[in-house]
């Protein structure tokens, strides 16, 4: 499944693909079992879309959420794939030393399988030809369906919730979004104590230089996980530290990739996973309510969180746009976690205006990274809208670290 594209210099793009063995889903039986981790990986292709669309015959660029079928092939002219291995829920290459290394091949062929309801058949091509886009649709249906989170039980609307986490929370968190590097990780503490942590990730490896090796992030076991959405950089570090393990976690019910569908599972297995379903939430007066955003990819239909405390009024948006969270407009917010790391946002996506001259605008993410974030208009733009920004990477002068939001 297509995970995310990243825009690099020029016209190129990094593709992360979320991936599983082809023989192996081709052969399993029993859908509800997770898919053992030697069928699984990370890839990394970088290319164009132009290139990517002539290696599939097709006009349409990828988009996240596509299922592609891919063919990699060491000797051959091709773009470069980087791949990552699992190993007790650890992304990993080869190398026994240097895990960190990916496995480096190239990509041989792609090609993209359909939607169902993708539009009628063509009716130039021929009969074979019908037949391979037949089941094209069929197998791409059979994969989204079986790594649809929604299958794994019911679902949880928001407001539901929020009763559930207003009954265990008081109106004295702060919100911090710490340095992890190019990923995001927060806190909601009781002093230095975490309540809550939204998102517990860490950068993927071509980015994983810019970790801080002295990150040790707070630990209470009695804490809850809320995951805005299920991309690695959200969640990867919780993934592979035990002792997130057995907190409880809040994430969406998406539909997801091999990897992300396999931990999610041992989380269920444990009766440590909620899944949200959609719905509204109410405005909270005090404390803190989860927001199903209305976007309709896996960022832009993620989780959002608000909250008011301290007389300060917070939202942290994950990888949604600000035009995706709901109510935005009936909120008078005193501090923000930039959407999707000050990524670029598109230009009819406003920006909240800050409450006060003091409104913070906190930006997460690790530099050097290859994306160029955060992005200098991004930056602008909440400047232009009232508010002081700061990064957990800091720059021009300012030291790197966490960053109160």
């Amino acid at each position: 499944m297509v995970d995310t594209i990243e825009h690099m210099s020029g016209l190129r793009v990094a593709v992360h693909f979320d991936a599983v063995a082809a023989d192996y889903f081709d052969e399993s039986g029993d859908v509800r079992e997770p898919a053992p981790e030697k069928a699984l990986a990370l890839l990394r292709v970088v290319s164009t879309q132009r290139k990517l669309c002539a290696l599939m015959n097709e006009d349409a660029p990828l988009a996240p959420g596509d299922w592609v079928e891919l063919v990699l092939e060491d000797l051959v002219e091709g773009p470069p794939v980087w791949i990552l291995g699992v190993e007790n829920n650890q992304f990993r290459g080869p190398d026994e030393e240097d895990p960190r290394k990916p496995y480096r091949s190239k990509l041989r062929s792609i090609r993209r399988l359909l939607r169902v309801n993708s539009g009628p058949l063509p009716r130039s091509v021929g009969a074979a030809a019908n037949i391979a886009i037949v089941a094209s649709a069929q197998k791409g249906q059979k994969l989204r369906q079986r790594y649809d989170l929604t299958s794994l039980g019911r679902q949880i609307p928001p407001a539901a919730l929020n009763k559930f986490l207003a009954c265990r929370l008081t109106s004295n968190l702060s919100a911090t979004a710490l340095d992890a590097g190019q990923a995001s990780f927060c806190t909601l503490s009781l002093g230095n104590t975490p309540a809550i942590y939204f998102d517990v990730g860490q950068p993927i490896w071509f980015h994983i230089h810019n970790l801080p090796s002295s990150f040790s992030p707070p630990i209470n076991t009695n804490a809850v996980v809320i995951v805005s959405h299920w991309d690695t950089d959200h969640y990867a570090y919780g993934r592979q530290t035990a002792a997130f393990h057995n907190m409880l976690w809040i994430a969406p019910a998406q539909t997801v990739g091999p990897n992300a569908h396999r931990f999610a599972q041992q989380l269920r297995s444990v009766h440590r996973l909620i899944l949200v379903g959609t719905g509204r939430s109410r405005r909270v007066r005090r404390g803190i309510r989860i927001i199903r955003c209305k976007g309709t990819d896996i960022n832009g239909s993620g989780l959002a969180l608000h909250l008011r405390a301290k007389g300060r009024e917070v939202l942290l948006a994950g990888d949604a746009n600000y035009d995706q969270i709901r109510g935005i407009g009936k909120m008078t917010l005193d501090g923000v976690l930039v959407p999707h790391h000050g990524g670029n946002l598109p230009s009819i996506c406003s920006i909240p205006p800050a409450s006060s001259p003091n409104a913070v605008a906190v930006v997460s993410c690790g530099l050097p990274n290859r994306y160029g974030h955060p992005n200098p208009a991004t930056e602008l733009r909440h400047q232009a809208a009232g508010w002081r920004c700061a990064c957990t990477a800091g720059g021009a002068g300012v030291p790197r670290g966490d960053c109160k939001v």
